[in-house]
């Protein structure tokens, strides 16, 4: 059984202006339910709405909170590799990924911690329904397939970034 007694919340965003607030505000009850101590790490990657803004103002002086702002769109992939490189220099025990427009739903966390308290190094929730147009969609699901079959590891189809992952599984992807 694995002792998890803290976590980071990893949230990359580019123009979320429309929900951060609502985010905000549903990470702060996650944490005030929680018995494990959370910190939440934003990482704003240049939006071009006034996301960067909305995020500053509303974590200022916030200990639970903490952003990182780049310079410019980097793209996600990048804003992930900071933040799990950043997450690797606190406590946290674990690291869960979320996507900032609220299609991953932070309420899902102590679900996931139970399949790590059970031994599992890496939990990944699989969206059954995307908010994206068809077309999108679409893109999604063939890239997933073309993961599947052509990547040297194994993944659930249809998982994307939303996971939970050790500090020893930080440490290996940041290596």
């Amino acid at each position: 059984m694995t002792l998890i007694q803290h976590i980071t919340i990893l949230v990359p965003v580019y123009n979320e202006a429309h929900g951060i607030i609502r985010l905000i505000e549903r990470l702060d009850q996650l944490i005030a339910r929680s018995a494990e101590k959370i910190n939440v790490l934003f990482i704003e990657d240049g939006s071009k709405d006034n996301t960067a803004e909305l995020l500053e103002k509303n974590i200022e002086g916030r200990v639970n909170y903490s952003a990182i702002f780049l310079s410019r769109n980097f793209g996600h992939a990048y804003a992930l590799t900071a933040g799990l490189q950043e997450a690797a220099h606190t406590n946290a025990d674990a690291v869960f990924i979320m996507d900032g427009d609220l299609q991953d739903p932070p309420e899902l966390l102590p679900a996931f911690l139970q399949k790590l308290r059970e031994g599992y190094e890496v939990v990944y929730g699989i969206r059954k329904n995307r908010k994206e147009g068809l077309l999108k969609r679409i893109c999604y699901r063939v890239y997933y397939r073309l993961q599947h079959r052509f990547a040297s590891v194994s993944m659930p189809l249809d998982a994307g970034d939303f996971s939970l992952i050790t500090k020893k599984i930080v440490t290996i992807i940041n290596a």
